[in-house]
This record gives C-alpha cells, sequence and structure tokens, in this order.
C-alpha cells in the first residue's frame, strides 16, 4: 500500500475507536485498513467503476464489538501452483515440513519444532510458522517466464457488495487464502463458467471475453487465451520444472 499511495491508509490514520474505549488500538486500525477503497485492485470491467468494497457482517475482530464492516476485494491473485489446499494448516498434520507450493512464492513453510517435546506446536515463539521465501535465483525456469499474479476466475454474483462467494469473501489482506492466491495447476475459466457455483474454484480466470490478464515474475505483462493448453499452463505455473517456456 506505501507503494500505491496509500500509506496512511495502511498506517490506520483516521481509524475509529470502534470499542469506544479511548484509543485506537492496531486491531482497529487494521479494520480500517481492511475495507479502504483501493480501485486499483479491481478490474473496472467487473466491479462497477473499479470499486472493490464488499459489505458484510463481521465478528472476527474480537474483542472488537461485531458489526457491518466493508472488505477491499482484489481480483487479483499470486500463483502458487498446485499446493494443495491455500491454507496455511491443514497439511502439517501429517507432514509438518511441506512444500508450499511451486509458484514464485514460498519455497516451504513449517510449523515450529520444539524439541524439549518433539512435537510440532500450532505456533512458534514468534506466533506462527517458519516460511522460507522463494528468491529470484530460485525461479530456475526464467523470471519472464514463470507466472506471478494473474486474474482471478469468479462466478459473476461475487460482484454484489452485499454478497461474497468461497474464494472471495475476506479481501485482500486474507494472504495466504484463495482470495489472494490462486492454483495455476487448471487453465483459467471465463467467469460466465463459473455462474451460480459460488466460487472461482480456486483457478485464474478473467470477465472478458478472450483472454485473462497476468504479469510475470520478471514484471512484464501478458495476456492468455482461455483456449491455452493445460500443460503449457501448468509449465508456465511452475518456477522450476524444467520447461523453459518462450512467451511471445
Amino acid at each position: 500500500m506505501p507503494y500505491l499511495e496509500l500509506e496512511s491508509e495502511w498506517l490506520g490514520v483516521g481509524a475509529p475507536d470502534v470499542d469506544g474505549n479511548g484509543t485506537v488500538s492496531a486491531l482497529e486500525k487494521f479494520a480500517a485498513v481492511r475495507g479502504v477503497r483501493a480501485p486499483m485492485f479491481g478490474c473496472p470491467g467487473r466491479r462497477a467503476k473499479g470499486n472493490t468494497k464488499r459489505f458484510g457482517n463481521d465478528n472476527s475482530f474480537a474483542p472488537l464489538p461485531a458489526a457491518n464492516r466493508s472488505f477491499t476485494q482484489t481480483d487479483y491473485a499470486g500463483n502458487c501452483f498446485d499446493a494443495g489446499s491455500n491454507y496455511l494448516s491443514l497439511p502439517w498434520q501429517s507432514n509438518p515440513d511441506a512444500l508450499r507450493g511451486n509458484g514464485p512464492f514460498f519455497l516451504k513453510y513449517a510449523r515450529y519444532y520444539d524439541a524439549a517435546t518433539d512435537t510440532w506446536p500450532n505456533n512458534n515463539p514468534a506466533g506462527g510458522l517458519v516460511g522460507t521465501l522463494c528468491k529470484p535465483q530460485n525461479v530456475t525456469d526464467g523470471l519472464s517466464r514463470t507466472l506471478l499474479i494473474a486474474e482471478k476466475a469468479m462466478d459473476p454474483q461475487c460482484f454484489d457488495i452485499f454478497r461474497g462467494c468461497a474464494d472471495d469473501n475476506e479481501g485482500f489482506t486474507a494472504g495466504w487464502d484463495h482470495d489472494a492466491m490462486r492454483h495455476a495447476s487448471n487453465p483459467p475459466w471465463r467467469d460466465a463458467d463459473r455462474k451460480d457455483t459460488g466460487s472461482g474454484a480456486s483457478n485464474f480466470g478473467s470477465g472478458h471475453p478472450t483472454s485473462v490478464g497476468a504479469a510475470m515474475a520478471d514484471g512484464s505483462v501478458k495476456s492468455f487465451a482461455f483456449e491455452i493448453n493445460a500443460t503449457l499452463w501448468r509449465q508456465i505455473g511452475h518456477r522450476s520444472d524444467g520447461s523453459s517456456i518462450a512467451i511471445d
């Protein structure tokens, strides 16, 4: 957000004292940030005039009182390729050192290991999971040939500001969730193909008639046809499978 002329909003400047205790807490600031209007996160052809806000009752900010809040949505998502679940929890129940995707974001995430008890507790002393970030040198197929971010497939009913779908309901601050991360293991979908399904099936896609917009890991912007070969799309989505695909 500081790079999008939204630094004041990112800092929570002007956030309201929701619980009325006389101070504005970090959580109250985050609640305000989560609902800031950020048209650049939305495709103008999808959401009216690029309005990315959605409104709904939310009680996830406890101990703040539940309220009807706004959420900034995003029409774009990062490529985690085919890591299975988008969530940062379930895979570690059976494999605590699980590989976390082969897109250009994380090499792996693992729970903190407690040697004293020989266990993998849910949280480490720093609060969360131990991660290894993907660096440019880890994208061995080439930065210009690896998908970084693309438009995401959606059910058109999700464009209603009062209605969220399964993978478009938590907004751009959700982190590693299918609101902001998608799989490249399947070719992109048209929005029309997802009508009345309630989700974009965690895949990439768009509301455009013929193609989906994307940014490669080197920052270049490309357009891919919906009819792209499934194997080719997977190769573009994988950062290091040895298939260095030339993309015009």
